[in-house]
């Protein structure tokens, strides 16, 4: 039986408090079969190829949006000018006062669908909100570090 590839919390996590993460897959290239220890959303920005998610393959392109597992495994194939965005979060981590996935069309915990398409208006909320999630990510890991350059001389 082969190695499967597992991507790490630590990897794209600045702390062990902090809950989501985006990462920007500007272009995503070919990316062998892989499993998580967190969850992700992946947004289709651009471009098309081939996404292989639990041995289903789906053709992607703009619009496309996937609710990822940690325990699904997926790779991409056949790529062209593919731009990704991937919302990476940890559940334990995640504290919300609703049942978001209760919120979300079609899914439920015991059979989610793991794949939508997003229209224009969609794309344009997505956006907006990526662009938001992004800036306080990056607004968070920098007080954190800041944080924690100030407390290391009292350990």
């Amino acid at each position: 039986m082969a190695h499967q590839l597992k991507l790490l919390k630590d990897d794209f996590f600045a702390s062990d408090q902090q809950a989501v993460a985006v990462a920007d897959r500007y272009p995503q290239d070919v990316f062998a079969e892989h499993t998580h220890d967190f969850c992700e959303l992946v947004i289709v920005w651009r471009g098309n190829g081939l996404h292989v998610l639990n041995d289903r393959p789906y053709r992607i392109t703009r619009g496309d949006l996937f609710y990822i597992h940690a325990d699904d495994k997926h790779s991409y194939a056949s790529v062209n000018d593919l731009v990704l965005q991937n919302i990476i979060y940890c559940p334990e981590r995640l504290k919300l006062n609703l049942d978001w996935q209760g919120a979300i069309p079609g899914f439920s915990a015991s059979a989610g669908q793991p794949h939508w398409r997003l229209g224009s208006v969609g794309m344009a909320q997505a956006r907006q909100v990526s662009v938001s999630l992004s800036m306080k990510v990056v607004s968070m890991c920098r007080l954190l570090t800041k944080w924690l350059s100030c407390c290391s001389g009292s350990w």
